[in-house]
């Protein structure tokens, strides 16, 4: 019985270290990020750079704040383009920086009109009842079919998300910011 137990113990340390050599190599070099997971962390940070502005709901004498849109990110799918089938750009409304960004990795910087941009945040106020409020998840997937266009918005309260057909979205007050940006897809 003594006997059997040395091997075992062999054979537990050999899988221990072997687990710790495995875990030293992934801290030193870990391993690349695919392109879908290097998209989704692009879109959140995109989305969440505008947090220096979101504040609480009320103001110092305990009455409600007027909400406040700071950002605007629109992301648009397209699976027939294989080569980049998500596309995404966000634009702050007191920045004067700009994003677009392709699944395939390609990341522009464009020059915002910021007029069109205040305009288009004033506008948005009128659809506001159509977006949820996102509380834990973030759902920053990409859209699943080519007829879903996904606009986050990024206000003094949180973040709220609104999923449009693309017949909707062409109705809706965000269609001038496609023409502006989207449309170098």
């Amino acid at each position: 019985m003594k006997n059997a137990k040395i091997p075992l113990i062999i054979c537990g340390i050999i899988t221990l270290a072997l687990v710790a050599g495995l875990l030293i190599i992934q801290f030193i070099s870990p391993l690349p990020s695919t392109p879908a997971s290097l998209y989704t962390e692009k879109k959140a940070t995109a989305i969440t750079s505008f947090l220096d502005g979101v504040s609480d709901e009320t103001n110092e004498d305990g009455e409600k704040a007027p909400m406040e849109i700071l950002g605007i990110t629109v992301e648009l799918a397209d699976y027939e383009n294989l080569s980049k089938p998500a596309y995404f750009y966000s634009f702050g409304i007191n920045k004067n920086s700009m994003t677009s960004y392709f699944s395939n990795g390609e990341e522009n910087t464009l020059t915002p009109d910021t007029v069109k941009n205040r305009e288009c945040a004033e506008a948005a106020h009128t659809e506001f009842e159509k977006f949820e409020k996102i509380i834990s998840n973030m759902r920053f997937d990409v859209p699943n079919d080519n007829d879903t266009v996904k606009v986050y918005l990024t206000t003094t309260y949180g973040y709220y998300l609104c999923e449009y057909t693309r017949a909707e979205f062409e109705a809706s007050v965000f269609a001038d910011t496609y023409i502006l940006y989207g449309s170098n897809y």
